[in-house]
């Protein structure tokens, strides 16, 4: 069926592609320890740790680590690891760790199941098909306890560096061995794995306040410089801070010239009214004037156009009558 959809929808996808219904196969089928076993990705190939000491650095050992539970809060069930534990394993060695050490681990989540060596540009098509995105649980626990990471872990994201430190459980462990000694049981105030009877809930029958006040005491023997005459100091340059400072301005020249702008419209917005009043009145008489100056030149163009055309008419009649007069007075001067 999917291989099918995405022909019809024209996605190309590889031919050793498997598509798995995992949650119609979750629902009919009933994993034995044999199938859980091989759905099972081996540890090494996701998972790398290494412990970095001042006199070195060695691997951990992964080659006998526990499955624990298979709790998950997804549709899909999850597979726990545990190193260094002595869950299930009371005879095993466990790593010794020095506090000045330093753990490191390192998720290969390959999500297209290829372990092609490409660049990280180059698209890799997946191989399986994931109900989800792979994320990482991880716990921090005692050796003698186990834990589910999924309740009381944290979730890791591909693409992403964490560092993690750890609460000390010496007063803890200080209060479980005193407790047992004194009462034969553990308050459940006492935060450390056992599975010793647990007092019961009484205000006042235990005497915690002696217990706790017993137990400060170790401050005086943990977390306090060693009497040495050396002092190491690591300065480490993988890992520069960079620290950037910007400096603004109170006031930008654009936020200046807005305020100057906006007090400026205030006060002319406010004088207007009264300006163009004002201006109103000079200039409506100006325009009265002008009217009047306009009226009269046009009268006395038209009363100089009327004396032109009549003097012109009396001009011509008054020459010719002098030119006939002369004509005659010559005739006259000739007859005699």
């Amino acid at each position: 069926m999917g291989p099918w959809i995405c022909t019809v929808i024209g996605l190309n996808f590889p031919r050793d592609f498997k598509l798995v219904s995992y949650s119609y196969y979750l629902k009919r089928k009933t994993l034995s320890p044999s199938e859980l076993k091989d759905l099972k990705k081996p540890v090494e190939e996701f998972f790398s740790c290494r412990i970095v000491s001042s006199a070195g650095q060695r691997n951990c050992k992964i080659d006998d680590a526990v499955v624990g539970s298979y709790y998950s809060d997804s549709d899909f069930f999850g597979i726990c690891y545990t190193i260094n534990s002595k869950w299930t394993q009371p005879n095993k060695t466990l790593e010794k760790i020095k506090r000045s050490d330093k753990i490191e681990i390192e998720f290969y989540v390959d999500t297209d199941d290829r372990h092609l060596n490409v660049s990280l540009d180059t698209v890799v098509l997946p191989k399986f098909n994931y109900p989800s995105i792979v994320v990482t649980q991880l716990g921090l626990h005692h050796n003698y306890a186990s834990l589910n990471p999924y309740k009381n872990g944290v979730e890791l994201l591909g693409g992403k560096q964490y560092e993690i430190t750890l609460k000390q459980m010496a007063m803890e462990e200080c209060k479980y061995n005193l407790s047992l000694k004194e009462f034969g049981c553990i308050p459940f105030t006492v935060d450390y794995p056992h599975n010793d009877s647990v007092c019961r809930m009484c205000e006042g029958c235990f005497n915690m306040t002696y217990v706790e006040s017993r137990c400060e005491k170790l401050l005086e023997k943990y977390n306090q410089p060693c009497d040495c005459q050396i002092i190491q100091v690591d300065i480490l340059f993988n890992d520069f801070e960079i620290t950037t400072t910007s400096c603004k301005p109170k006031l930008e020249s654009l936020e200046l010239v807005s305020i100057i702008g906006s007090y400026m419209g205030m006060y002319l917005g406010i004088s207007m009214a009264s300006a163009s009043r004002l201006f109103e009145i000079p200039l409506s008489l100006a325009e009265r004037f002008l009217k009047k100056l306009r009226k009269r030149e046009k009268k006395m163009e038209k009363n100089k156009h009327k004396y032109d055309k009549r003097r012109n008419r009396i001009s011509v009649s008054h020459r010719l009558r002098r030119r006939t007069q002369v004509f005659e007075f010559n005739m006259r001067s000739k007859a005699n």
